[in-house]
């Protein structure tokens, strides 16, 4: 962890929920760091858990009908399941922030921007009106804004796409947290402006020495962004290294198959490699490694006993009986030509 201190740590963490096909387990004992100054990328596919476990964190879980059943949040010390509602509340907002991957839900249709903005200096530190709305104007001025002060009191509706999930983003640094957690945040946005809007939240991460979870499904962004990369499958964690190490020698198969369906310039006119079949239902996962339906290297081990998550190597870990081989076939970026002749060479 390059002798970091760390701030926030998630220890066996589980989170269920209660549907009408049984009850489903989102987040299934779920253990992963993050340092001051770091970025963790959590990634995997829709409906792995990544966004469920920044519910968890920042405490804006539906309960009902979710609910948190083991483990342990502690932030800067302190396990915020433990703590009295308010104050949980206090620290989410003030200390932790939370970019959602939908400016246009998170923000109120109803108010302007700069209201909303200025609503966070109001309720955590009681301040004027006047001084909120100052405040708002150079935090969207921060975020790049053209004319910052005449579009504070702009609504959402007279923002494009990108510059709602900078005013989002305006608000969610607006009381300088330790930690940011970005939900995908840049979903709904063009190529272009992705890319503007990564670039924003690194500068705003080394100016106000942020620590950053990003949670996404774009493999480049967590390869330009992370220090850390986290990877989740049917909601556990399937694999952690830095990020040096997972790109250059993932050690689980669900890994290599995101690595090998990700595009590159490369590819020219090649068809795109996909992974087969589909995510699982959560609430009737199948016996053994969750992942074995659509893994090319299952064993009959494999559809019997799930697979613990154990290291390889220093600070890398994989749930998977073939960690070791995996981790021996070496870069993933050639992934997509080579995998079908080195998956008979695994077995």
């Amino acid at each position: 962890m390059n002798g970091r201190e760390e701030i926030l740590r998630l220890s066996h963490l589980t989170v269920e929920f209660d549907t009408q096909e049984g009850t489903l387990t989102a987040v299934d004992d779920v253990s992963i760091s993050l340092n001051r100054g770091e970025t963790l990328a959590i990634v995997g596919e829709s409906g792995s858990g990544k966004s469920v476990t920044s519910q968890a964190i920042i405490g804006t879980l539906p309960m009902p009908p979710g609910r948190i059943t083991g483990g342990q949040i502690r932030f800067d010390g302190q396990n915020l399941l433990d703590l009295a509602p308010a104050r949980r509340r206090a620290i989410a907002g003030a200390r932790i922030a939370m970019i959602s991957q939908d400016a246009q839900s998170a923000l109120d249709s109803r108010f302007t921007v700069g209201y909303q903005i200025g609503e966070m200096f109001r309720h955590h530190r009681g301040w004027s009106w006047k001084k909120s709305r100052a405040a708002a104007v150079e935090l969207l001025d921060k975020v790049r804004i053209p004319n910052a002060a005449s579009r504070v009191n702009d609504y959402p509706h007279q923002f494009s796409g990108g510059m709602q999930q900078r005013a989002v983003i305006a608000a969610a640094i607006a009381l300088q947290p330790d930690v940011l957690i970005a939900d995908e945040p840049t979903t709904a946005l063009d190529v272009t402006v992705q890319a503007e809007v990564m670039r924003l939240l690194e500068e705003l991460k080394v100016e106000l020495g942020l620590s950053m979870i990003l949670v996404t499904h774009d493999l480049a962004q967590a390869y330009e962004t992370a220090d850390h990369v986290s990877v989740m499958y049917a909601g556990r964690v399937v694999e952690h290294a830095d990020r040096d190490r997972i790109f250059a020698a993932p050690a689980h198969p669900y890994t290599r198959g995101l690595f090998a369906a990700t595009p590159r310039m490369d590819q020219g006119d090649a068809e795109l490699v996909v992974i087969p079949g589909t995510t699982p239902n959560l609430a009737a996962l199948p016996p053994g490694c969750a992942f074995a339906p659509r893994c090319p290297y299952k064993q009959d081990g494999c559809v019997v006993e799930r697979p613990p998550i154990g290291a390889i190597a220093d600070g890398h870990a994989s749930a998977c009986f073939l960690a070791s081989e995996m981790h021996a076939l070496g870069s993933p970026f050639s992934a997509a030509t080579s995998d079908a002749g080195r998956k008979r060479e695994v077995r």
